[in-house]
């Protein structure tokens, strides 16, 4: 106890003293939005070609996978055939109807220039990245002093959740934080075809973005009921209410049935601990409230990714009376879930998380800066996002994975010229490694299964989630001992089958 009191008072004492230094010197040197400009685009580069050489290269490696980026991949790849985005690996006939994302259309141009998964990560690498000189226009728009301005726009675009979401495949909720700042900017700019060019995209993104827009205008509700309702931002805010809820329970009710054959929206099972259905949630927060955000807490992953979360935002997002709501959704989406993978550091789990506590982090910045007293305190806040970004990053350590003897030292030759022998349009079978690799076809599968594939390759060595390597030795064996196929290459532990 006594060394958790000392270490608390040093970091506080420490961080004291950097604020004083940075209240001092954002009061004495003032520098304007266009001098710093160049910068933030030049930072925003950097990290845009950082993330993208880090998803290419684990892609390179045979670090991506079936689950997600084989899926994306080959309904768009079907998209832009101008066919229904199906997907063998998810085994739905339209992907539309598993989450409800056409958004991701918005890459068909690309896949007829470059028709190759890695435009997926590129891709995904420069939306985030894209975040930087979103946010410091936001910035601009609350009046922070510029180079704090930048610092934290920078923070935010380096977030560890943003890498996180790199290090594993494509999702479409890349486009999330960009569209939220998006958002942001267009309502204090009071840009109002911008506005709802953002909010339709959140609300085209993912069916469970429709809640953070119907909470978004909430925000903007508190932020502006000062101004009366003769301020016409109060209705747009307003309508950014009704649009959200409206949209939610359209989606999940009609549109996703009606593509899915009638399966309906199977996700909020996921939340029947806390609330069965949307409006049981809602009872159980307001009547049973220390029962159901009591499970924000419940376990020690919960409370360990809630820390490393708080502590890239500084645990700023805390302060901000005005995004609580949004807060305990983001919240919620993560932590009410009985999916245990959803509850850790990973994945792509962090990025409504990254662009909403971003989005707490400017408008305390803001309320803060208004008063005279705490004038220059954004500087503080941006060098407590940059140590609580530096903090994350020194627990993850992502960079281990580029010294890793187990992925330098994989047979990647060997494994390229046993997938360029595999025809282009038939049916395939194949390990999770490789289906990413073969998804531009009408059937892919991911190994075990078979379906009507007419080729299989399997290697022990290469990643097979669900199966272990064990398990696709024995699947080996089975194959050789099938009469139905023929061993085209056998190198090592590398086969390739075909029926």
């Amino acid at each position: 106890m006594f060394g958790f009191a000392v270490t608390t008072w040093a970091t506080l004492g420490f961080v004291a003293v950097l604020g004083g230094v940075s209240w001092w010197a954002t009061r004495r040197w003032t520098v304007s939005y266009q001098r710093v400009w160049p910068y933030v685009w030049i930072s925003s580069s950097v990290v845009a070609t950082l993330y993208a050489v880090n998803a290419v290269w684990r892609h390179m490696f045979f670090e991506t996978h079936a689950f997600d980026l084989a899926i994306f991949d080959q309904a768009i790849w079907h998209l832009s055939r101008l066919q229904a985005p199906a997907s063998t690996i998810r085994g739905v006939a339209n992907l539309f109807g598993d989450h409800f994302h056409p958004i991701i259309s918005l890459f068909i141009p690309l896949y007829w220039l470059f028709n190759s998964p890695v435009v997926l990560l590129i891709g995904q690498a420069a939306l985030l990245a894209l975040v930087g000189p979103i946010v410091f226009a936001v910035a601009h728009r609350l009046r922070l002093p510029a180079i704090p301005a930048a610092i934290i726009a920078f923070a935010i675009a380096a977030n560890p959740g943003m890498l996180m979401a790199t290090n594993f495949d494509f999702h479409e909720v890349a486009f999330a934080p960009v569209l939220f700042f998006s958002a942001v900017w267009a309502f204090e700019s009071r840009h109002w075809r911008w506005y709802w060019a953002a909010i339709g995209g959140l609300v085209l993104t993912k069916e469970s973005l429709t809640l953070y827009v119907a909470l978004l205008g909430f925000m903007f509700v508190l932020r502006r009921c000062r101004a009366g309702w003769h301020d016409r931002s109060i209705w747009h805010a307003l309508a950014t209410m009704v649009i959200g809820i409206s949209a939610f329970f359209l989606i999940t009710r009609l549109v996703i049935p009606s593509i899915s054959n009638g399966q309906g929206y199977t996700y909020w099972h996921q939340y029947s601990a806390v609330g069965a259905t949307p409006m049981l949630l809602v009872k159980n927060i307001i009547v049973h409230p220390i029962r159901t955000f009591g499970f924000f807490f419940d376990h020690l992953d919960k409370r360990l990714t809630m820390k490393e979360m708080l502590a890239t935002s500084g645990f700023l997002p805390l302060l901000s009376w005005s995004t609580w709501p949004l807060l305990v959704l983001a919240l919620g989406e993560r932590f009410w879930t009985s999916s245990y993978g959803i509850w850790l550091f990973q994945f792509h789990y962090q990025l409504n998380m990254v662009a909403v506590f971003g989005i707490s982090v400017l408008y305390v910045a803001h309320d803060a800066e208004r008063w005279k007293w705490f004038r220059g305190v954004s500087a503080v806040f941006a060098l407590m996002l940059i140590a609580g970004t530096g903090w994350t990053y020194s627990k993850l350590q992502p960079w281990k994975i580029y010294s890793d003897p187990t992925i330098l030292s994989r047979p990647i030759q060997d494994w390229d010229a046993a997938l360029a022998k595999i025809p282009a349009k038939v049916p395939v079978s194949a390990q999770d490694a490789f289906v990413p690799h073969l998804a531009h076809r009408q059937g892919i599968y991911q190994a075990p299964t078979l379906a009507n594939a007419q080729w299989l390759i399997l290697d022990p060595r290469a990643p097979s989630w669900p199966m272990t390597s064990d398990q696709v030795k024995v699947f080996q064996q089975t194959i050789k001992r099938d009469p139905a196929w023929h061993l085209v290459m056998e190198k090592d532990s590398l086969t390739v089958f075909q029926r």
